[in-house]
């Protein structure tokens, strides 16, 4: 899963956001064209889904979103197996689904 600043052509397009993954909660700053991984899964066997919530900042304001992974996700995602989320200026975009998160 991966994360990608689209708020190019904003005055300030920066954004912030962090992932709540095993209580390592770090803060990440991007600037528009950044891209930063949230989660990486490799399918075991043993483990078949993982999450973790998501909570990102702009001058748009703030959205939180779950980042759901499981052996279907790759079939959303193929051919690249890299699933991904768009920040843009109307909220946050899951692109496989088509499912935005406005501000």
């Amino acid at each position: 899963m991966v994360i990608t600043n689209d708020l190019f052509g904003v005055k300030n397009g920066n954004a912030g956001f962090v992932c709540a993954k095993g209580g390592n909660k770090v803060w990440k700053k991007s600037k528009p064209g950044d891209r930063y991984v949230v989660v990486e899964f490799k399918y075991d066997g043993k483990m078949r889904h993982t999450f973790t919530h998501c909570h990102l900042r702009s001058n748009f304001g703030f959205v939180n979103f779950p980042v759901s992974v499981h052996p279907d996700t790759s079939a959303q995602c193929y051919p690249s197996y890299v699933c991904g989320y768009s920040v843009r200026k109307d909220g946050v975009f899951y692109k496989p689904e088509k499912k935005l998160y406005r501000w």
